[in-house]
């Protein structure tokens, strides 16, 4: 008998429970909601990251000796010292004051993630399907 008292209780609690989920978020049977719009800033966001990732790789790509200096010490990014005695690099966070930042803050996850960016744009380039493009 306290098993069936204790099992309706438990019930009611989920059927309550269920409730509140279905009516606080506005759905009911039959009903359908719009699909949701792409926000603009969310697209155009995306669109800034994969032109400043292109962008950081051109740079990087036209100075190999920084990218490797980098690459073994991305703190370097943040050495006033090291960025005053290339002064590309100084020109280009000058240029580039949101990409600087970024790499400032994330000097490691900024520098792996160009390594494998670039990793990507030299299989695309020597890919065999490329090639008579």
């Amino acid at each position: 008998m306290k098993m069936e008292l204790k099992w309706k209780k438990m019930s009611t609690a989920m059927a309550l429970g269920a409730g509140l989920v279905l009516g606080t978020s506005g759905l009911s049977l039959g009903q359908t909601q719009p699909a949701p719009s792409p926000n603009p800033a969310s697209v155009d966001h995306g669109q800034d990251v994969r032109d400043a990732q292109h962008n950081m790789g051109e740079f990087l790509g036209q100075h190999p000796e920084l990218r490797e200096q980098l690459n073994k010490n991305p703190n370097l990014i943040n050495d006033p010292k090291f960025v005053s005695e290339h002064p590309d690099l100084q020109k280009y966070m000058q240029d580039h004051p949101k990409i600087a930042d970024h790499w400032k803050a994330h000097p490691s996850a900024v520098m792996q993630h160009e390594q494998h960016y670039a990793e990507q744009r030299n299989t695309l380039k020597h890919h065999p399907a490329q090639k008579n493009h």
